[in-house]
């Protein structure tokens, strides 16, 4: 039974319709973002005052969480296809399940 619906064609596949654009400008966006930021505390880290210790502390605790979600993201973005087939079958493949 499995495999009798797996001939038809799906009637909607969802998958993510911009994965090239975003695979270059989101890794190029967190490598340079990721950059500029590690150059601003180095920077900071120099002065050894109240005020840029609490900047360090307010960069590393916003951009840090934002980071990790936008790496979390991307992955899951360029790595998920949906297929839902006409009698409500749902199929779902990563990447690297499908070849």
């Amino acid at each position: 039974m499995e495999l009798e619906f797996l001939q038809d064609e799906p009637k909607l596949i969802l998958t993510y319709p911009h994965k090239a654009k975003f695979i270059g400008v989101g890794w190029a966006s967190v490598i340079a973002l990721s950059v500029m930021i590690l150059w601003l505390l180095k920077y900071l880290m120099v002065y050894n005052t109240d005020s840029s210790d609490k900047i360090i502390m307010a960069i590393v605790l916003i951009y840090s969480p934002l980071l990790i979600w936008f790496i979390g993201y991307y992955l899951f973005i360029n790595g998920v296809k949906l297929e839902i087939y006409k009698n409500n079958i749902v199929q779902y493949y990563t990447y690297n399940s499908r070849v």
